[in-house]
């Protein structure tokens, strides 16, 4: 079977790197599978999952704001945030999700509405991929 290089990198470390027969995410024009040959295209991503597809097993990624590049032999994301699913703390996210919903269901003068959105985006979308 034909195989891609995956590479998911944050400026702190490379979080994912290896050959993989499929990957699948969430772009903003709607959900996209990326196989080994595909045309290049770039893509921005928000706070999504990477779906990776390696040797017959599935692993997931999370991802946080970034940067999809991908060639027919190789693709790299480049995210300000990226953990693999064993990584995460459901604890701490689900603390995290609790947090901004709070901010968001009861705000006060000083509560950035933004910033609890995106607070609670991340802390759902780490809870859905560590499932």
């Amino acid at each position: 079977m034909k195989q891609l290089k995956l590479e998911v990198l944050t400026p702190q470390r490379l979080v994912y790197q290896g050959m993989v027969e499929m990957v699948s995410t969430m772009a903003p024009h709607g959900d996209i599978g990326i196989l080994p040959g595909r045309l290049p295209f770039a893509s921005p991503l928000g706070v999504t999952t990477l779906r990776i597809t390696a040797f017959g097993q599935q692993e997931q990624v999370t991802v946080h704001q970034g940067l999809l590049d991908v060639g027919p032999e190789q693709m790299t994301v480049f995210a300000e945030q990226a953990e693999r699913a064993n990584e995460i703390n459901y604890d701490r996210a689900a603390q995290a999700k609790e947090r901004a919903s709070c901010h968001l269901e009861q705000p006060n003068k000083g509560t950035n509405i933004t910033r609890a959105q995106y607070a609670l985006a991340k802390a759902l979308n780490r809870l859905r991929t560590r499932e």
